[in-house]
């Protein structure tokens, strides 16, 4: 369930944002990213959700649809409003703070903390470095971005993600050492 829950929150790695941020956090409907866990995220459409006009990313492994996302750009960044799991819409509020404003540079950090109750977390991240990185969908050079989950219960996982501006996400590193990767686009 924590790794569920943190894939979601950190496959985030696009979203709508301004025309300068556009290209950085790659967003426009029509993208699309093929993962090796048989994970495809899609850009499918623009919607309003909760009054508010977002783009839509959604999920789907192994060709079942799985979920999808309400994404958007305001002044802290690319936010993430909500999720819709089934018939079950999910609201942030107040909204996740997926990335902070670019660009992204070594050394940056940002919190996000959303829910109540026994469902309120905390993701602390940190722009740790750089680094070369080989997918199959080729090479790529990564901000390496750490988040850190901290769920009202306490417990905590700490994940690795590589960011390539004007891509997306290439490859997440999990706590246990297991990896996801870009296969294609």
């Amino acid at each position: 369930m924590k790794r569920t829950a943190f894939a979601l929150l950190a496959m985030l790695a696009f979203a709508l944002s301004s025309s300068a941020e556009n290209n950085y956090f790659p967003s426009r409907v029509g993208l699309k990213w093929l993962y090796s866990s048989g994970e495809t995220q899609e850009y499918s459409r623009e919607d309003t959700v909760f009054g508010t006009k977002v783009l839509v990313l959604q999920r789907s492994l192994n060709g079942k649809f799985v979920s999808e996302d309400y994404v958007q750009s305001s002044s802290a960044g690319v936010v993430l409003l909500g999720t819709k799991q089934g018939a079950q819409i999910y609201r942030y509020q107040p909204p996740v703070v997926v990335y902070p404003k670019a660009p992204l540079k070594v050394g940056s950090t940002w919190s996000t903390s959303s829910g109540t109750g026994a469902a309120q977390f905390t993701i602390q991240y940190n722009v740790t470095g750089t680094a070369g990185v080989k997918v199959k969908a080729g090479r790529f050079n990564a901000f390496i971005v750490n988040s850190q989950v901290t769920t009202a219960q306490g417990s905590t996982s700490s994940n690795d993600l590589y960011f390539v501006p004007s891509i997306g996400t290439v490859k997440y590193v999990y706590q246990d050492g297991s990896t996801i990767e870009l296969v294609g686009r």
